[in-house]
């Protein structure tokens, strides 16, 4: 059975990042974790708070945050989020996704069905409106 965790990078937009979560909400995801990539404590301090009260809702996903104390740009940031869970909490899918994306209903399954329509397929991504 397939498990898959979307991992969000936040710089300095909690505002964006509760939109992107709420856009991955009938998703089928299991797990989202959210890493703050700002360096800034009044930056985490609003993303804490934003996800708290969004969280309040009945989500169907576990959602963990990483902090980190400067912005190490995307790769890193998505590199050590990576680390923890492959360590934590493994997943066999990941869904890397900016805070600033949002994902169109079903966009999950489509990938997830592309991918598994032919094994040798380890890498997709959805098709982006500008």
């Amino acid at each position: 059975m397939s498990t898959v965790c979307a991992i969000i990078l936040d710089y300095f937009g909690s505002d964006k990042t509760i939109k992107c979560l709420s856009s991955l909400v009938d998703q089928g995801l299991d797990t989202v974790m959210i890493v703050d990539n700002s360096g800034d404590q009044n930056a985490n301090m609003q993303l804490k708070e934003a996800v708290d009260v969004f969280s309040q809702k009945q989500l169907p996903f576990t959602i963990h945050k990483l902090i980190n104390q400067q912005n190490l740009g995307f790769a890193k940031g998505v590199n050590d989020a990576l680390c923890w869970l492959e360590n934590n909490h493994p997943h066999s899918h990941y869904l890397l996704i900016n805070n600033d994306a949002q994902a169109t209903p079903g966009m999950l399954r489509v990938l997830l069905d592309y991918m598994h329509h032919d094994e040798k397929t380890t890498l997709v991504s959805p098709v982006m409106d500008t």
